[in-house]
């Protein structure tokens, strides 16, 4: 074995816990506070963050930094970002562009089927005469995308 797959299987090996080893037990704190982590003592402005469990209030968090800036800014987000349903047919309708773009690429394939019944097609020549008429057919096309001018589509997607 050259020195390049020894490596690699000593790092692998190193990867590996022992068979005895056992996931420590982690209880969490019962409640959640702000301390400072150098010290025990709370973070300046600390006791003006209220806290609740009111939607409403939640729904607002930002402005009990009472920051201008943050304000505007979560204001101009929410104003610029559409809802979750737009969100949603936007993606969707991103998601259809894409297939239509990429249609291109792979063959095309179509098939009809037909059935026609005439009377005599030349009066005076076979009184009575009626026949059917019966057709299938089968198309199949795939242009190969030799110059890349499927692959440069409207969508910009690369595989």
């Amino acid at each position: 074995m050259c020195r390049a797959e020894l490596l690699c299987c000593a790092l692998l090996g190193a990867c590996t816990v022992g068979p005895n080893y056992q996931r420590p037990t982690t209880t969490p704190p019962p409640a959640w506070q702000i301390l400072n982590p150098t010290a025990d003592a709370p973070l300046a402005g600390a006791d003006s963050i209220p806290v609740t469990d009111d939607a409403q209030a939640l729904a607002a968090w930002w402005t009990w930094f009472d920051d201008p800036l943050l304000t505007t800014l979560v204001e101009e987000a929410f104003a610029q970002n559409p809802d979750t349903r737009a969100a949603i047919a936007r993606i969707t309708a991103a998601r259809a562009e894409r297939r239509a773009a990429r249609a291109g690429r792979g063959p095309t394939l179509g098939a009809g089927i037909g059935a026609n019944r005439q009377q005599n097609p030349l009066p005076g020549l076979a009184e009575g005469l009626t026949f059917s008429l019966y057709e299938a057919g089968f198309d199949a096309q795939w242009e190969l995308d030799l110059f890349g001018r499927q692959q440069s589509g409207s969508c910009g997607c690369a595989d």
